[in-house]
């Protein structure tokens, strides 16, 4: 059978309309994906909750593009980066670098790098974004990013966030330490290590605990550990209904916002994901080196744990 013009010219059309979409896949793809080594997509947060008279927030968090994420996690490693959290700040960080080892301080292509930085004060949330490689050139026009440091910490009264910057002066190999100022945006002076270390190490003694199974608590942030979920009577659970179904969300967790982390404020957060009254210290072996005498010790209660454990260690860099 003879086909006419118009619907040989159907055809044409349908099978275009077919392709293209398969085209501009392939496309995207040569374009924003493939020529890159490390991506980190931007996160934004979702849903959230303050709790505890605003002393933490519980959210979920979810990709800012979600087509960019299917497209990019299809074709492409994508890293994992998980938000830092402060006394009144939260971190999230996102990037795409074309290199292993960044040598410049100007995207090149479809690069990017920066950073979210949600402030908490007063119970309100808002954001700011920061272009990490502009930040840098008005630092130092001759520096340029190397690598940011995990944990938020106050010294001297600011809220910083540690990075690394490397010259050509030695070919980029050796990193010097900055911080970035999180209430101006900018890059000074690098915090005191010892403020640093006090932040990094007050949760520390979590994972001496049998539940720690359950959980995850590093530098202010506390996660369900994957396949998790909180028993019917946790008391989040009773106080705070929305903020349990974000916690149990795989995107979840909860930001324990405080200038000065420590033992009794992370604890008081721990005992929430529980029944009232379970005892977090039963059979819990203090190790020598974590220990006020040098001695291991097994414990059974808070008051048992208090008076071994060592609270007062020292950053490995001024032993």
């Amino acid at each position: 059978m003879k086909l006419s013009k118009k619907s040989k010219l159907i055809i044409v059309v349908l099978l275009l309309l077919m392709f293209l979409p398969y085209l501009a896949y392939q496309g995207y793809v040569a374009y924003y994906i493939t020529p890159y080594y490390k991506i980190t997509l931007k996160k934004k947060i979702q849903s959230y909750q303050f709790i505890e008279n605003n002393n933490a927030l519980v959210m979920k968090w979810s990709y800012e593009n979600p087509l960019d994420y299917w497209l990019t996690k299809a074709n492409k490693r994508l890293y994992p980066q998980d938000a830092r959290v402060g006394g009144s700040k939260i971190v999230q960080e996102y990037q795409k670098l074309n290199r292993n080892g960044n040598i410049h301080n100007v995207a090149e292509g479809q690069e990017y790098w920066g950073i979210t930085v949600y402030n908490t004060k007063g119970g309100k949330l808002t954001s700011k974004d920061y272009d990490i490689f502009k930040m840098v050139r008005e630092y130092d026009s001759d520096a340029v990013p190397s690598r940011i440091q995990n944990t938020v910490y106050v010294s001297k009264g600011r809220e910083l966030l540690d990075i690394y910057l490397k010259t050509s002066a030695n070919n980029y190999t050796d990193g010097f330490l900055k911080s970035i100022d999180l209430n101006s945006g900018k890059i000074v002076e690098a915090g005191d290590e010892q403020d640093k270390w006090t932040a990094e190490s007050s949760s520390y003694f979590s994972q001496l605990l049998p539940l720690s199974s359950d959980y995850f608590l590093h530098n202010s942030g506390l996660y369900l550990n994957k396949g998790k979920k909180l028993a019917s009577a946790a008391l989040i659970r009773q106080k705070y209904p929305k903020s349990a179904a974000l916690l149990e969300d795989e995107n979840g967790m909860i930001a324990i916002l405080t200038d000065k982390p420590d033992f009794e404020n992370s604890l008081s957060f721990l005992q929430l994901l529980y029944k009232k009254g379970v005892n977090l210290f039963e059979n819990v072996t203090i190790p020598a080196d974590s220990s006020i005498d040098g001695q291991e010790h097994i414990v059974n209660s808070q008051e048992e744990f208090v008076k071994y454990y060592n609270f007062e260690q020292v950053s490995p860099s001024k032993k």
